[in-house]
């Protein structure tokens, strides 16, 4: 099974390391796949371009969506301190979630399948829990959907960027993040797929997701 270890190297960034599945990279397209790819992204604006290439660098094989996958998610505070320290599970269908380990001081083992979903938090399970502890351990939140949604995102990244629902700036920008140089893409997404804006930041040459 796939199993990357990640560590965050900042707060900041700490979600763009976690999310670099396959940075190491498997076998190259063969060269006239590769020539028909390129008449395609004839037709995309620069930074649908620079997404296509970013999830073609981070997911040469296509893992992401067609197969179950794990992997190990540590996140800090604002002092260093420990937030969330869990292990999540992605079943090839995507209804099938499960997260284990420790958020926020408690720990918490909370499952979707295509039935619904369950939770324990510190060994009581979420309809015992007090409405206090549900809402800071996010149980409330999209009727108990939310680490699906949330975990499915950003651990999806590059590949979840161009989702239904999100609509990509036509243009990259030049800018800098963390000290260098890279081209980003701002993203806005519908109201009903939360109806926010993100900036995604690419190394120019690679196209790797930097944050």
């Amino acid at each position: 099974m796939f199993r990357p270890a990640f560590r965050p190297a900042s707060r900041t960034a700490s979600w763009a390391w976690l999310v670099l599945l396959a940075a190491a990279c498997g076998p190259r397209p063969p060269a006239d796949e590769d020539a028909s790819g390129s008449v395609a992204e004839a037709d995309l604006t620069p930074a649908q371009a620079l997404v296509a290439r970013s999830v073609t660098f981070h997911d040469p094989d296509g893992i992401w969506g067609s197969r179950s996958l794990s992997m190990s998610w540590v996140g800090t505070d604002g002092e260093g301190g420990e937030r969330v320290a869990v292990e999540l599970e992605f079943g090839a269908d995507e209804r099938d979630f499960a997260l284990s380990g420790r958020y926020r001081g408690s720990s918490i083992a909370y499952e979707t399948t295509a039935d619904g979903w369950s939770a324990t938090v510190d060994g009581v399970a979420q309809a015992d829990l007090p409405d206090a502890d549900r809402e800071r351990m996010r149980l409330h939140r999209e009727d108990g959907m939310f680490w699906r949604s949330y975990y499915g995102f950003l651990a999806g990244l590059p590949m979840k960027i161009s989702d239904p629902g999100s609509h990509l700036d036509p243009d990259i920008v030049e800018t800098t993040f963390m000290d260098r140089e890279v081209h980003a893409v701002r993203v806005t997404y519908d109201p009903d797929t939360g109806g926010d804006t993100w900036y995604f930041y690419f190394d120019p040459a690679t196209a790797q997701l930097l944050g």
